[in-house]
């Protein structure tokens, strides 16, 4: 009253039951999605719509170098270690799958962890939707793929070192399939035989080859083959695209499984033509030997040294090669073999250092072998540069987390 007593309370009374029970619901909701996410080995967080963080189960957080839920919980990407670029990806994912409803996968992306190191990390965000349909949020799904990034690059430098091997190496490489298919090939491949990539490839390497030598070429790999040897090797007549055909001597690496299998042929080719040439002109020119530079032995049926020149004296003293003796084990052995089969073969020798390439010519109806040696000892180094690339590269292959 005008005294300033209470003379009596005036109120209004509301039923709020039904959202204090909404209330009740949302929060047991949440709490059951804390906890069913929670229990999830696999890294999961979950933001709402302004992308603020609800939470993020165990192993999120132990993922992304963070020690409790407290440092996520109602905080923004901003406020987080990452970096600001990343923190705007981070929202740009977000933002994108709130307004289009729509799920993305696979989103690779490096950022910065809380204890200050780079990783890299596969993300996947879908909606997070109420009892009614309504987007609330993202759910988010995380990988950490640091590991497998560092294993993919240390491949590809790997990869990297073996093809400039292969392309700084003047003999031609290829690699064929069991079937004879062409799936690798070095660039010089394609320039020495005149043909593109996507006229090769996929196609048998008997194209490479003339087809006067391709039945020779197919019956000799066919057994090599069957009696399990790791290397072989042939002379061809190979044929270019133009028609021009070649002389090419073929050095196969044949690649099988554990269990014997075959998986691949591995071959490097070089020119021979020149050599070839040069060697019909020694034929021509057999009255002249001692002028040759390299050694140049003359080999009886029985093995016995009927001809050895001045280089052959020097470059092979520890033989002791002498004409009218018997020759050593291994040049008996070729003697034999090219007599027998009527056809000339190639035969490497180390001889200390060094190492020899000789051609084995036989004479049949003079019943005597020639035999040009050639020093090839750098070619070697280089063959053996090659092996052990392709030993790290299949060492990265099989240890990498794709292997498995």
């Amino acid at each position: 009253d005008k005294n300033g007593r209470t003379l009596f309370y005036e109120g209004f009374a509301e039923d709020i039951t039904e959202r204090k029970s909404a209330e009740e619901t949302l929060r047991d909701s949440r709490n059951m999605l804390q906890t069913v996410l929670g229990s999830i080995p696999s890294p999961v967080f979950w933001k709402d719509r302004d992308s603020i963080y609800l939470g993020g189960n165990r192993a999120w957080l132990e993922a992304a170098g963070l020690k409790s839920s407290e440092e996520v919980v109602g905080k923004s990407d901003y406020d987080l270690p990452w970096e600001e670029k990343q923190a705007d990806s981070f929202r740009e994912h977000d933002r994108r799958v709130v307004e289009s409803g729509t799920p993305e996968y696979d989103i690779i992306e490096s950022y910065l962890r809380a204890d200050g190191t780079h990783a890299w990390a596969k993300t996947n965000k879908v909606p997070l939707r109420d009892t009614e349909g309504n987007i609330v949020g993202v759910l988010g799904t995380y990988e950490d793929i640091t590991e497998r990034r560092r294993m993919d690059e240390a491949l590809r430098e790997s990869e990297e070192r073996f093809r400039n091997l292969v392309e700084s190496i003047s003999d031609v490489f290829y690699v064929s399939d069991p079937e004879g298919k062409l799936i690798y090939g070095s660039p010089n491949l394609f320039a020495e035989m005149g043909y593109a990539t996507h006229e090769i490839l996929g196609k048998s390497y008997l194209r490479l080859v003339a087809p006067v030598d391709r039945r020779r070429v197919v019956d000799y790999y066919v057994t090599q083959t069957r009696l399990g040897v790791l290397d072989a090797a042939c002379e061809f007549r190979a044929l270019r695209k133009d028609g021009v055909i070649l002389w090419a001597e073929q050095r196969t690496r044949i690649v099988r499984d554990g269990a014997g299998k075959v998986i691949e042929y591995r071959n490097v080719i070089r020119n021979a033509t020149e050599r070839k040439r040069t060697e019909e002109e020694i034929k021509s020119l057999a009255k002249f030997p001692s002028e040759n530079p390299n050694p140049v032995l003359r080999i009886a049926r029985d093995g016995t040294l009927l001809y050895l020149n001045e280089a052959g004296v020097s470059l092979l003293a520890d033989w002791h090669l002498q004409v009218g003796k018997e020759t050593p084990p291994m040049l008996r052995e070729a003697v034999f073999q090219s007599m027998h089969n009527g056809t000339s073969q190639v035969l490497d020798l180390k001889y200390g250092e060094r190492v020899y390439s000789f051609h084995v010519a036989p004479v049949a109806d003079a019943g005597y072998v020639n035999l040009y040696g050639r020093d090839i000892t750098k070619r070697k180094w280089a063959e053996e540069a090659l092996r052990e690339s392709e030993q790290r590269l299949n060492f990265h292959i099989n240890n990498s987390p794709m292997a498995t």
